[in-house]
């Protein structure tokens, strides 16, 4: 009888270990799609206002002489 319990004792650990495991890996799940989230509203930003403050106004820009001038420098 002692082994049945002690069985049993060891069924209900080894759940309540699995449960809680299960929790974790959940709880990592609805982190990880909040941080995919959170980086893809970033990026967009980024692309949205690249064109805007880059591209269109290089003559303008200080540091565009002073990448091109690091490029020139390289060569």
């Amino acid at each position: 009888m002692a082994s049945n319990a002690s069985t049993r004792t060891g069924k209900k650990k080894t759940e309540l270990y699995r449960e809680k495991l299960t929790s974790h890996f959940v709880g990592c799940t609805v982190l990880l799609d909040s941080i995919v989230n959170d980086y893809c509203q970033f990026y967009q930003h980024l692309i949205k206002n690249f064109d805007s403050l880059l591209l269109n106004q290089r003559e303008d820009n200080p540091f565009w002489y002073r990448l091109t001038e690091a490029e020139a420098n390289n060569n």
